[in-house]
């Protein structure tokens, strides 16, 4: 109303003539100058009254109050409240704009201080500058450039981009990581450089507490709705960055490993919990030992049990013919179809069928059990090898493994490893494989207090350190799963 009848522009000025005319200052009556301020007042809100804009509106609302009050008739208050709504937006968005054209001077500035510009930063330029020159990688007249600014990426880390000098290369400066983060002043674990892009441009990130400290809930706990684990994958931990680490449920079989109390039962219900939310997953579960701890998932699993007594070791047996035929059924329909491998178009018809192997040791261990043993991890190596390009997914965890436990055949059929601390590079190598240590992966050497903390290689997360998202057996999986 202020806006249609000028008032808004002429309050003031009238408020002071007619205190100066009660004054009695100035020359001429105060009474004149507030007569002389009305008319103009008034022929200003003539001029207002006659802009397309007021009369469109004018028109609209009327309309609108018209609709509003047939809506309250026939429907009552409660739908008429609701298609009040967009006036209320309409109003606060026109009250926006004409507060900002009345007043130009008051314009929010929103300002975002750069990471790297508070004192306690993790991360500045002229400190990693600084590093690469300590590491002989520059020169004092070369620098870094800092592409965009340096962020913020977790409570006390962050990140920036930054172009090389001509003539140096990310390999170099990757070569070079523990010199940079000793002249930096932290632990290697807590610095992070990546290629981006291309060789002459990295990615670095750094932190000043251990990235892998404190357990971190999944992001299946609090999850709705259904889970994609053939094309995107189930979240089963996270890097020294927080990145989430995926595990897809594709053409790919699994073996997961570690010492007692390392974790190792983390990682398979991170896997579970995922799997039960996609409702085109069968989950197939056989632990050699005591079921207790995966009872709770019995009630999302087509196929339970557990115990190394010789009746359930062949009951694997007789899952495992089962798995050989559904491979021979699959492989003949799909060739006749012309196709090579299962996609996700063919889920609703053959669903992923995921079978997983606790505690192989007490059905592959052939120190143990001999020729028995051999044959059945013979038959699981061949699962393995077919099974997985027509949906059929073997994911094999076990406990202080031994060549023995997990033979030659199988380990190589099961190309996506995971491995928590071991207790000793024979471990190590019979997870990650021969030569894991001369690769820079030594499981061996994590610490005993770091549960879920281990070395992925598989494909996508080649050699990555990693933690398994906490998902505890009886809280955050009975709530994931109860569906």
């Amino acid at each position: 109303w202020d806006h249609f009848t000028a008032a808004d522009s002429y309050r003031d000025d009238v408020a002071k003539a007619k205190a100066a005319g009660a004054r009695k200052i100035g020359e001429g009556s105060g009474n004149d100058w507030v007569r002389a301020l009305k008319a103009e007042r008034r022929e200003e809100g003539k001029l207002r009254r006659r802009e397309t804009l007021p009369l469109l509106g004018v028109a609209a609302g009327t309309s609108y109050v018209a609709a509003l009050l047939a809506v309250a008739q026939v429907w009552g208050l409660v739908m008429a409240g609701a298609v009040l709504l967009p006036a209320i937006a309409a109003l606060m968005g026109y009250g926006h704009r004409e507060h900002g054209r009345r007043n130009p001077d008051l314009t929010p500035l929103v300002h975002f201080a750069p990471a790297h510009t508070a004192q306690d930063a993790p991360l500045t330029d002229d400190a990693l500058n600084r590093s690469l020159r300590v590491a002989g990688l520059m020169t004092d007249e070369e620098t870094l450039a800092l592409v965009g600014r340096i962020v913020s990426t977790d409570i006390d880390a962050s990140e920036g981009v930054f172009d090389l000098p001509d003539g140096l290369v990310y390999s170099e400066v990757k070569a070079k990581l523990e010199k940079i983060a000793g002249a930096l002043r932290i632990d290697p674990e807590w610095l992070d450089i990546r290629q981006h892009g291309h060789p002459g441009r990295i990615s670095v990130w750094m932190t000043r507490t251990d990235p892998y400290e404190a357990h971190r809930t999944s992001p299946l706990v609090g999850h709705t709705g259904t889970l994609n684990t053939w094309r995107v994958g189930v979240p089963v931990a996270y890097d020294k960055r927080g990145t989430v680490l995926y595990l897809p449920l594709t053409n790919v079989a699994y073996l997961i490993g570690g010492a007692t109390r390392a974790g190792k039962g983390i990682a398979v219900r991170n896997i579970l919990c995922g799997a039960a939310l996609d409702p085109r997953v069968r989950i197939r579960i056989a632990t050699g030992r005591k079921p207790a701890e995966h009872s709770h998932f019995s009630r999302v699993a087509a196929t339970f049990f557990g115990g190394n007594s010789g009746p359930l070791r062949a009951r694997l047996d007789h899952l495992l013919d089962a798995l050989d035929a559904e491979i021979n059924r699959r492989e003949r329909i799909l060739t006749e179809r012309g196709k090579s491998e299962l996609e996700e178009d063919d889920l609703g018809e053959f669903p992923i069928e995921l079978v997983i192997v606790d505690e192989a040791k007490f059905y592959t261990d052939a120190d143990t059990m001999g020729k028995e043993a051999e044959q059945r991890a013979a038959r699981m190596a061949h699962i393995a090898a077919i099974g997985a390009a027509l949906g059929i997914l073997l994911v094999v965890a076990v406990q202080d493994p031994t060549v023995a436990i997990i033979p030659g055949p199988l380990a190589a059929n099961l190309r996506g490893r995971w491995s928590m601390r071991v207790d000793g590079e024979k471990a190590a190598a019979a997870i990650l494989g021969s030569g894991a240590a001369g690769k820079g992966m030594r499981p061996q050497d994590l610490p005993h207090d770091s549960p879920g903390l281990g070395i992925m290689d598989m494909p996508g997360n080649a050699r990555i350190k990693s933690r398994a998202y906490m998902i505890d057996q009886k809280g955050a999986a009975h709530e994931v799963t109860d569906i």
